[in-house]
C-alpha cells in the first residue's frame, strides 16, 4: 500500500516481482479533491473505491463522468486494480482501500 510515490513503484518492480502494488485511496482522494471539489464527486469516488463488485464501481464512475469529465479522466489514468476494492487480486487477503491500518504501526 503506497501513496503513489514513483520511487516505491520502481522498488516494487525491481525487488518484488510478483507483488501487487496498491495505492492509498485517501491520498488519491486528497489529490482528486484539490482539482475536483464537490461532495457528489467525493462521495462517488469513495463508493467506487469501496465497491465489492464491478457493477457498483461502474455506476459510481459513470456518475463521476456525468458530473465532471476531467475528474473521470483523472481516475481512469490510475489502474483500478491499485485502488478499487472490486479489482483487487483475490489471492491477497486484505481489502483495505486506505493505509490507515499500516499507519498505526508507524506511530
Amino acid at each position: 500500500m503506497s501513496d503513489r510515490q514513483k520511487g516505491l513503484n520502481l522498488a516494487y518492480e525491481e525487488q518484488f516481482l510478483s507483488v501487487d502494488a496498491r495505492y492509498c485511496c485517501r491520498h488519491i482522494y486528497n489529490n482528486f479533491k484539490s482539482s475536483f471539489p464537490g461532495l457528489l464527486l467525493s462521495n462517488n469516488l469513495w463508493i467506487a473505491a469501496k465497491s465489492y463488485n464491478e457493477k457498483k464501481f461502474n455506476e459510481a464512475i459513470e456518475r463521476i463522468k456525468h458530473l465532471n469529465i476531467e475528474a473521470w479522466k483523472f481516475l481512469c489514468k490510475i489502474p483500478k486494480n491499485t485502488w478499487a476494492r472490486h479489482a483487487f487480486n483475490i489471492e491477497v487477503k486484505c481489502d483495505h482501500v486506505t493505509n490507515n491500518f499500516t499507519e498505526s504501526f508507524n506511530a
